[in-house]
């Protein structure tokens, strides 16, 4: 059974870069990011991460899939780009004990925002999840940051 304090969350994040980026800087700004959203949630109060895990890929097809499981942030990362790019798409899903799902949304958003948004026009889609953004919606809410 799962306890009242594990909370799971889900985004789609396309983000169109400011300029075209290699395969080198694609794999870093992905991998800081993740590494950030799991420090960012221990530092607020979790105590175990089942998983906080991504899938990234870019216009040529390629992908880069990273996976975080220990509370240091480290990320395991599979796969790889081939090619520089304008665009950059990422599923992160994270699953976790010790934040309530609001502040869970509330964390994964700010450090994608904090980690994206300086290097292109960032657009959230939210995946499933129970949450209420006044007016609902059942199964995603596409939010444009910049």
């Amino acid at each position: 059974m799962i306890s009242e304090d594990f909370s799971a969350y889900a985004i789609k994040v396309e983000v169109s870069l400011r300029i075209r980026m290699d395969p080198a800087a694609l794999t870093s700004a992905v991998e800081r990011m993740m590494t950030a959203i799991a420090l960012r949630c221990v530092a607020n109060g979790t105590y175990l991460i089942g998983h906080i895990k991504s899938i990234s890929e870019i216009s040529d097809g390629s992908w880069l899939a990273g996976s975080i499981t220990d509370l240091d942030g480290k990320v395991r990362s599979t796969g790889a780009f081939n090619s520089s790019s304008d665009k950059l798409g990422v599923v992160i899903n994270a699953l976790q004990y010790g934040l309530k799902m609001d502040k869970l949304e509330t964390v994964v958003r700010e450090v994608v925002v904090e980690q994206l948004s300086f290097i292109g026009k960032v657009v959230v889609e939210e995946i499933g999840g129970e949450h209420d953004h006044k007016g609902g919606h059942d199964h995603f809410c596409k939010i444009d940051l910049e």
